[in-house]
C-alpha cells in the first residue's frame, strides 16, 4: 500500500513549537536521561504491512534440565519450537503496520478495535515503545489505538528524522486510519509529537480531537482558528514548557482543557511515576466519546470471565529504591507472587519499555521490578557501563530483603550485560535471561558458578549480537537454552515485533516457578 500525502508549502516548513526550549530539553534528556529515551540500539522490524507478518521461530537447544522448555536433542542441528497459536487467549487485535510517505516507512503498533481511532505520537529519541502501556489500557476499554514511530534512529519507522516533517508522519498515520475506515480520530503527542498533533489537526481540522504533552506549542489567534475540537494541553513542572502552553492555551478557541501535573518530569514519562496523567488522557477520550453518543465496545472493568477493573485497581504497585555507594536506582514493583522478576532496560531507555510486559507478569502472579539505569529516568548517579552488574544486583538485593527467594533477572540487549554481571555476582538467583545481549566479553565471564536455568534469545538477522549471544552460550554451564528467532528486532523490541517471545518467556518462568 504505497500513500503519498500532499501538504501545502507554507504548513511544511511552519515554525511547531518553541525550538530554543526543545533543544533544551533534548539536551537534559541526553544529559540525565529524563525521556523515556530510545537509541541505537534498536534496529528495523518486519516489512509487515497492515496485517501483521508471522514467523516461525527457530531454535538451537543442545542442553538439558531445562524448566518447561522442550528437552535439548543430542545434535546441534537447529530444531522447532512447538508453533505458537496467535493470541488465542487475547481478543483483542493487535497488528503491526506500515506505511510509506515519500522516502520514508512509517511503522507502528495497531490495537484494539473501536469506533474512535487514538493515534499516539512519541516524542524525539523515543519509540512507539513510550505509549505501549497506555495503548494497551485504553485498547481495553474500546478504543482503536496506533501508536508509531517517527523516522530516524529511535525505533522502526525508516527514513531521517526531520523536525519540521512530523506533522507530514502524524497525517500520514492519520490518513491511514481513514482508509481503514475511521472517522473518528484523535491524535495525541508526547513532547515533539504533542506539536505533529497540534499541526495535524490545523491542516486537517475533521480530527475528533487531539492532546499535547510537554509540548512547547506557540499558538496565534489566526493560527487555532480552526481548532474548534476538544483540546487538551497537558505539562509537568517544567517551567519554559508551562509557560509557552499557558500562553496557547489562553489563544487556542473553547472547548479546551489544560492540565498542570506536579512533576518534574518529561511526557510520557509522567505516566510511570502514578496514575494521574492515565486518568486525565482517558477521561479527555471519554469525554470525546460521549459527546458523539458512541458505544464502548470494552470495559476495563472487566469481560465475562472476571473482573478485570478490580484488578487493576488492587494490583501492587510500588516506586523502590535501591541505593548504594553515590548511586540510587528507582524502578517500579508491580504485583506480587512467589517468583520476582528484575527487568533490566537497553542502553538510553527506562522502565517504561518494560512496563507492558511487567503488567502482564503482575497479573500471571509474578512481582515484576522494571528499573531505571542511573542516567536515565529517575534514577541518580552517572551511567556508568562497568556498573551495570552493581546496578542491577542492588535491584536484586532490594528484593531479597523484601523476602523474595526465587529472583530471576531478565535483561535486553546492555541490561542483559547487567544480568549477566549481576549472576556472577549473586550467583543465588533462581534464572537468567539474556535477551539480544551485544556487549558483554565471553571470555571474561566466570561461567563456574552461574548454575541457574538460563535462557538466551535473540533474532536470526541481529548480526551485531550474533557472535557474542552464541559464545557466552557455549560458555555456560548447564542447565541452558538458546533461542533464535526469526526476527530483525533487538532487545525488548522482540516482545512487540515476535508473537512468539512472551510466550517463551513466561514458559520459562513458569518451569522456575514449579520447581
Amino acid at each position: 500500500m504505497k500513500m503519498v500525502h500532499c501538504l501545502n508549502q507554507n504548513h511544511s516548513h511552519r515554525k511547531l513549537f518553541n525550538k530554543r526550549i526543545y533543544a533544551m530539553l533534548i539536551a537534559t534528556c541526553m544529559l540525565i536521561g529524563g525521556c523515556a529515551q530510545t537509541g541505537s540500539e534498536l534496529v528495523a522490524e518486519t516489512d509487515a504491512i497492515v496485517v501483521q507478518e508471522t514467523h516461525t521461530p527457530k531454535a538451537i537447544a543442545t542442553a538439558t534440565n531445562i524448566p518447561t522448555i522442550p528437552a535439548a536433542t543430542d545434535t546441534a542441528e537447529p530444531t522447532e519450537l512447538p508453533a505458537q497459536e496467535s493470541n488465542e487467549a487475547t481478543t483483542i487485535r493487535r497488528e503491526q503496520v506500515a506505511v510509506e510517505r515519500d522516502e520514508n516507512l512509517l511503522r507502528g503498533t495497531l490495537i484494539g478495535d473501536g469506533e474512535i481511532a487514538v493515534l499516539l505520537a512519541p516524542g524525539a529519541m523515543e519509540s512507539r515503545g513510550s505509549w505501549m502501556q497506555f495503548a494497551e489500557y485504553i485498547a481495553a476499554m474500546g478504543y482503536t489505538v496506533l501508536a508509531f514511530d517517527f523516522p530516524g534512529p529511535f525505533g522502526t519507522s525508516t527514513g531521517d528524522f526531520k523536525y519540521d516533517q512530523v506533522q507530514i508522519d502524524a497525517l500520514a498515520m492519520i490518513e491511514h486510519l481513514k482508509g481503514l475506515g475511521y472517522e473518528h480520530i484523535v491524535c495525541m503527542g508526547n513532547s515533539i509529537g504533542g506539536g505533529a498533533c497540534y499541526e495535524a489537526a490545523r491542516i486537517d481540522p475533521s480530527l475528533a480531537g487531539f492532546a499535547i504533552i510537554s509540548s512547547p506549542v506557540e499558538s496565534t489567534v489566526e493560527d487555532s482558528a480552526e481548532l474548534t475540537m476538544p483540546k487538551l494541553l497537558v505539562t509537568g513542572d517544567e517551567l519554559d514548557v508551562k509557560r509557552v502552553l499557558e500562553e496557547t492555551f489562553e489563544l487556542i478557541p473553547e472547548p479546551k482543557q489544560y492540565v498542570f501535573i506536579n512533576q518534574k518530569k518529561h511526557g510520557t514519562e509522567m505516566l510511570n511515576t502514578d496514575d494521574q496523567l492515565r486518568d486525565t488522557l482517558v477521561e479527555f477520550l471519554e469525554g470525546i466519546r460521549n459527546d458523539l453518543d458512541l458505544d464502548q465496545h470494552a470495559q476495563v472493568s472487566g469481560d465475562e470471565g472476571g473482573d478485570q477493573g478490580t484488578t487493576e485497581v488492587e494490583m501492587r504497585r510500588e516506586n523502590i529504591e535501591a541505593a548504594y555507594e553515590d548511586r540510587v536506582v528507582r524502578g517500579t514493583l508491580l504485583g506480587d507472587g512467589e517468583v520476582a522478576v528484575v527487568l533490566a532496560p537497553m542502553f538510553e531507555l527506562t522502565r517504561s519499555s518494560w512496563m507492558s510486559f511487567a503488567k502482564d507478569l503482575a497479573a500471571a502472579g509474578y512481582a515484576a521490578l522494571a528499573f531505571d539505569y542511573p542516567g536515565f529516568g529517575t534514577s541518580e548517579g552517572n551511567f556508568d557501563w562497568n556498573k551495570l552488574d552493581k546496578d542491577a544486583a542492588a535491584v536484586i538485593d532490594y528484593l531479597s530483603k523484601q523476602g523474595y527467594e526465587k529472583i530471576v533477572c531478565i535483561g535486553a540487549s546492555s541490561g542483559a550485560s547487567g544480568c549477566l554481571g549481576a549472576a556472577s555476582l549473586r550467583p543465588e538467583i533462581a534464572g537468567l535471561v539474556l535477551i539480544s545481549d551485544g556487549i558483554s566479553d565471553p571470555t571474561k565471564i566466570e561461567n563456574a558458578e552461574l548454575v541457574m536455568p538460563k535462557l538466551l534469545v535473540y533474532g536470526d538477522e541481529d548480526a551485531e549480537v550474533t557472535d557474542i549471544m552464541d559464545a557466552l552460550y557455549a560458555g555456560f554451564p548447564d542447565p541452558k537454552q538458546l533461542v533464535i528467532l526469526a526476527e530483525k528486532s533487538h532487545g525488548s523490541n522482540l516482545l512487540t515485533e515476535s508473537d512468539d517471545m512472551q510466550p517463551l518467556l513466561m514458559e520459562f518462568l513458569e518451569g522456575l516457578r514449579q520447581e
